[in-house]
């Protein structure tokens, strides 16, 4: 399924909706272990001014997690 398609899904606008209450729940599921694609979308959507994943990392899931981990500990997410 397309990002676009999911984009358009209620439940994934309900957690954009959620603004900055979502960003330590996104964390917690990172932290599980579930790396679907959407949920770093659904990051840069709700931190427009925040990228901390490194261009060559984009392929790499767990590069990507570590990162954005490292973030919310900066950040107190």
């Amino acid at each position: 399924m397309s990002l676009d398609k999911i984009k358009r899904f209620p439940a994934y606008k309900n957690i954009i909706a959620m603004g900055d209450v979502a960003k330590p729940f996104i964390m917690d599921i990172l932290r599980e272990g579930d790396r679907w694609m959407g949920w770093f979308t659904l990051l840069h959507e709700l931190t427009p001014d925040m990228n901390p994943v490194a261009d060559h990392e984009r392929d790499d899931p767990e590069a990507m997690v570590r990162a954005w981990l490292k973030l919310a500990e900066i950040k107190g997410w």
